[in-house]
């Protein structure tokens, strides 16, 4: 089942997944409005009641439980045109080998679209990778940290799944040790 939350800066949507490698996670992709009003055919099934979320009396957020979402395609506008042979319909440029990697090995949808948001400016997915890359080496716990320092939850399967890409799809870490201990090593260029 889904969960969508409407907040001040934009929307979440959240999933519960089955991986094999990561186990029962929630995954969470966030859109702002702006992106959200490129989408062409989403499409809801609410299933009441609307959960307003309220903290110190002030409605911080709206969550409903969705029943069925069809998955939306974007609108395209000129800003997201491909820039050269190695983007994509989103305009990201993608290394070639990643784009080998994507084409020739089956991995869930999910764990593609992570893939793409580690080359897009911006998104946690990306963020992550560049905080690891900046320190060299940290540990689950102080990624998480760095996170919630840089205006993200710092829980949520989004993370697992990026650690994922970056480990088994972009080759850029190594991961060492389990739980909170655990620590991502540098190895990309």
């Amino acid at each position: 089942m889904y969960e969508i939350e409407f907040k001040k800066e934009g929307v979440g949507i959240r999933k519960r997944i089955n991986d094999k490698l990561l186990g029962m996670k929630t995954i969470e992709e966030k859109y702002t409005y702006d992106e959200l009003s490129k989408m062409n055919d989403l499409e809801l099934k609410v299933k009441m009641p609307i959960k307003p979320v309220i903290k110190n009396g002030v409605l911080t957020s709206i969550v409903m439980k969705i029943v069925e979402l069809i998955e939306p395609t974007f609108i395209e506008t000129e800003s997201d045109e491909i820039s050269n042979e190695r983007g994509n319909s989103k305009g990201i440029e993608v290394p070639e080998r990643v784009e080998k990697q994507l084409r020739e090995r089956i991995f869930p949808r999910y764990i593609k679209q992570y893939a793409y948001r580690r080359y897009k400016k911006g998104t946690q997915a990306c963020l992550i990778a560049e905080i690891i890359k900046e320190r060299g080496e940290i540990n689950d716990r102080e990624l998480r940290t760095e996170l919630q320092k840089r205006g993200y939850s710092g829980t949520g399967g989004s993370i697992g799944a990026t650690i994922k890409v970056l480990k088994e799809v972009t080759r850029e870490i190594r991961v060492e040790g389990r739980g909170e201990g655990k620590k991502y090593h540098w190895i990309g260029e």
